[in-house]
């Protein structure tokens, strides 16, 4: 699952129930405030999911 957020909050929560989580850095908070909580970060809505995307395959078990 992927969660594109765009609050630190939104994270930690998708991290919380198992998703994979970007962050949208033309959202809510700025942009420094959600590099300094470490999440991964796209300056768009494309960029995010092809992000979230990548990560989640990386997680994903090998079949």
């Amino acid at each position: 699952m992927l969660l594109v957020g765009d609050a630190v909050d939104d994270a930690d929560a998708a991290h919380a129930n198992g998703a994979v989580a970007v962050l949208h850095t033309g959202g809510l908070h700025h942009p420094a405030k959600l590099a300094a909580a470490g999440h991964p970060l796209a300056d768009s809505l494309d960029q995010a999911v092809a992000l979230g995307l990548r990560l989640a395959s990386d997680l994903a078990p090998a079949r």
